[in-house]
């Protein structure tokens, strides 16, 4: 079972015409689910939702959560706190294996690790910029020496070290854009063909009203 929760703290008055609301989006965020839709009033008091994504188990999805106020008569709006996604899995009976003499233990391949595996800014809630921590998963190998790039004329990209551990601070570029909310990648390329590249999520939001909160990915 893959296992959706969240705490949530609904509130304002209702006028038939403002809503609160939580939807699953694919990841080129077209609508595919209503998680929940209400135009009630909110109680102010915090209660914990959840939802089962087993059905969307080894998709990308995007949680959206959204409060819509139409600029008249009442505002309703709603808190939230610690999301989570869980995976909760049946325990199997225990299988006898032959030992196998492995002295040295497994080895895990080079491949880099990005941390956070995703980048939201928004200007009226967070900052412009963010710095991502880039290491190998095989920690015991030499470093992996790796280059940033994007797709996005609005962002830039500046590696703190060329190989790992590292970082990599990431940047909206200063100047005006239209209202509206903006997808690009950023993507780590390794020098030694071997090792894969990194792509990262970017969304940035800018001059909206409504709220669109960090994506919830699930592989």
């Amino acid at each position: 079972q893959v296992l959706l929760t969240w705490w949530e703290q609904p509130g304002g008055a209702a006028d038939g015409a403002d809503y609160r609301e939580v939807l699953l989006l694919n990841a080129d965020y077209s609508r595919l689910r209503t998680v929940e839709k209400s135009a009630a009033a909110g109680d102010g008091q915090w209660q914990q939702r959840s939802f089962d994504l087993s059905a969307f188990a080894g998709r990308t999805v995007v949680l959206y959560f959204n409060v819509y106020n139409n600029g008249s008569g009442a505002q309703q709006w709603n808190h939230l706190d610690d999301v989570s996604l869980a995976l909760c899995s049946q325990a199997e009976a225990a299988t006898a294996v032959a030992a196998q003499p492995d002295p040295a233990g497994p080895v895990a391949a080079d491949a880099l690790v990005v941390a956070p595996a995703a980048v939201y800014f928004d200007d009226q809630v967070v900052g412009s910029s963010v710095t991502l921590q880039v290491s190998n998963r095989n920690a015991e190998d030499a470093p992996l020496s790796w280059q940033a790039e994007t797709d996005a004329p609005w962002l830039s990209v500046q590696a703190t070290s060329g190989s790992t551990p590292g970082g990599l601070d990431v940047s909206l570029v200063s100047g005006e854009a239209e209202a509206g909310i903006y997808q690009a990648q950023i993507t780590l390329i390794p020098d030694d063909p071997a090792v894969e590249a990194v792509t990262i999520l970017v969304i940035w939001v800018t001059g909206l009203d409504e709220r669109l909160y960090l994506p919830a990915i699930e592989n």
